[in-house]
């Protein structure tokens, strides 16, 4: 099924995607491969290490976008 998740941050990717992404080939002459992996691996964990941790966090942000655009409505 197609995620319908709004997609605030590469941090918020399921780890299957991860996976798949596309590189540019100038990024990969550019940056040693293990560099490039660190730096995969800091983004992935930066809410947590496991991807149930990453889903709770990504849902308290959309949670807290949902109640901010509310409270610009009732503004207007």
């Amino acid at each position: 099924p197609e995620d319908k998740r709004p997609g605030y941050a590469i941090e918020f990717m399921p780890w299957n995607d991860w996976i798949s992404m596309f590189i540019d080939r100038k990024t990969l002459e550019n940056i040693p491969a293990h560099l490039l992996v660190a730096a995969c691996l800091y983004e992935m964990t930066w809410f947590g290490f496991e991807e149930r941790d990453i889903r709770n966090m990504e849902d308290k942000l959309i949670e807290s976008v949902k109640k901010c655009m509310e409270k610009t409505k009732e503004k207007k």
